[in-house]
């Protein structure tokens, strides 16, 4: 749909406003199941450092609320899946993650200095989110682990995993 489509350069711009880190989504879908549950389905997904390197990579990256939750204001995420999911994690010398210096100021304080307390935050209209987990499902994928001091690899694949029923 053109008028869904429209949203993906939106939510492109707020991710590099908030991280500075930028997106592509190709194939930004609205999608519903006979089972009453109503999601956004992106064809191909990727997350990319600002100098173009590749942090993320999904095919058919999806995820489905339930409807009949809402009625009583709750947001109940139904489902999340994606296929041939690859990320590429570089590790610092000090073992921290390159991808850690574009994470908020506001979270890097927060986590630093534990005993200051965090305000509470509220979604629009009264909505609460569910304590239901989501059903996980991933068509393939492959974890990369990269040492930023001499550029090894250490990687972990796996095929159609499924996380459903957790608590």
């Amino acid at each position: 749909s053109p008028m869904v489509n429209g949203y993906a350069p939106k939510l492109s711009e707020e991710v590099r406003k908030l991280t500075g880190l930028s997106t592509e989504l190709n194939g930004f879908k609205l999608v519903t199941t006979p089972k009453l549950t109503i999601g956004v389905k992106v064809d191909k997904f990727a997350l990319l450092a600002p100098d173009k390197k590749e942090i993320m990579r999904a095919d058919e990256f999806a995820v489905k609320m339930s409807l009949l939750p809402i009625l009583a204001k709750n947001i109940r995420v139904d489902i999340i899946s994606l296929k041939n999911l690859d990320i590429n994690l570089v590790v610092n010398k000090d073992g921290s993650f390159e991808i850690e210096k574009y994470f908020p100021e506001e979270e890097k304080k927060a986590d630093a200095d534990d005993q200051t307390p965090k305000e509470p935050q509220y979604l629009p209209l009264g909505l609460k989110l569910s304590n239901h987990l989501p059903n996980i499902k991933v068509g393939g994928y492959k974890v990369s682990f990269i040492d930023g001091s001499n550029g090894k690899t250490y990687d972990i694949k796996g095929n159609k995993t499924e996380i459903t029923d957790f608590v």
